[in-house]
This record gives structure tokens, sequence and C-alpha cells, in this order.
């Protein structure tokens, strides 16, 4: 074989494609969906601040009374506590996923085990919101005719209650299926997306 045939084997070798291995297409892959996460992640804290700095205004906006001044100060320094709290723990997620690189099936592994405990910590966050966003809209409700609400609570008490209950059974209801949609649309997606690329890596891993 001369130079010439040396040279022209050499190229054809040169043009075939070289295959990568597909635990590291995988591993790209999920680069994808974390980034959208975590994009999600910087809109959602940017919401919760908006909202701890809005709620502030909510006395002087509706001018309310003392006796519910006192109840809303108690209501909102609850949900200052929940939400800073929340918040530095999806900070650190945040942090973690943008420093993580996806160069082995353990830290996708590791990434997907603080992706589920996070969406359910995330859950949780809202079920503790609730009760703090009823009390709100409770005290604005009674604010506007306090006088009616204790007359109604002092000779009608049974009544009341029974609306009264009937009423945050159905806001509970009502709040916890829209909580669920926002949460598969918004992260739950993403979280699929990599497990469903887990589960390619474990069948190439069984081939």
């Amino acid at each position: 074989m001369n130079f010439d045939d040396i040279k022209s084997a050499w190229n054809k070798e040169s043009e075939q494609p070289i295959e990568v291995p597909k635990t590291i297409e995988s591993l790209k892959k999920a680069q994808m969906p974390l980034d959208k996460f975590r994009k999600n992640m910087r809109g959602e804290a940017m919401f919760q601040v908006v909202a701890l700095l809005v709620s502030i205004f909510i006395p002087g906006y509706f001018n309310l009374i003392p006796t519910l001044r006192v109840s809303f100060n108690c209501t909102y320094i609850i949900f200052v506590i929940t939400t800073v709290y929340f918040l530095i723990r999806f900070y650190r997620l945040y942090k973690k996923i943008g420093q993580s690189s996806l160069t082995t099936k353990d830290s996708l592994y590791e990434l997907n085990y603080d992706l589920k405990l996070n969406l359910e910590l995330y859950k949780m966050f809202n079920y503790m919101l609730l009760p703090i966003f009823l009390a709100f809209g409770a005290i604005i409700l009674v604010n506007f005719n306090y006088d009616y609400f204790m007359k109604v609570i002092v000779s009608e008490p049974g009544s009341f209650y029974l609306v009264f209950g009937l009423t945050v059974l159905s806001i509970c209801i009502m709040i916890h299926y829209f909580a669920v949609l926002w949460l598969n649309q918004y992260y739950g997606k993403y979280a699929k997306e990599i497990a469903s690329l887990i589960a390619e890596l474990k069948e190439e891993q069984e081939d």
C-alpha cells in the first residue's frame, strides 16, 4: 500500500462519525430541564419577595382598626418567618443546581433526590401559606363591617361557624387544586424529565 492509499484510508476513517456514549448524551439532556427549573425558581423567589413587601401595606391601605391590626401583625410575622425559611432552602437548591456538573450518573441521581425532596417542601410551603392568606382575607373582610360580624358571632354563633367552615373548606379545596396544577406545570414536568433520563441510564446499565 503506497502513501496515497494510506492517506485515502485515513480520510475515510476520519469522516466516520464518532460514537458518543449514551450516558454522556443523557447527562447533557438533563442540563436543559435543570436550567428551566432554576429559571422558574428565580421567578418564584421574586414573587415571594414582592408578596412580602406588598403585604406590609395592607393595614394602611384598608385602614384596619386597631384590634385587627394586632391580628394582622401576628399573622404577618408568621408569614415572614415561613417565607424566609423556605426561600433559604430554595436558594440552597438553586445554588447547588448551578454549581453541579453533570459528568457522572451519581451526580444526576443526587440532584434528582434533591429535586424530589424540595418539591415536597414546596407542597408543605403552600399548605402553610394557605391559613396565612385565609387569615389575611378574613381580617380584611371583617374590617369592612366589624360591628356586623361581631353581632352575628354573638347572636348566631352556630350559623356563623357553619358558613365560615364551609367557606374555608371550599377555598382550601380550590387552592389545593390550583397549587397542584401550578406545581406540576412550573416544576413537576422538569423533574419528570430528569426522572425519565435516569430511567434511561438504568436501562443502559442493565444492557
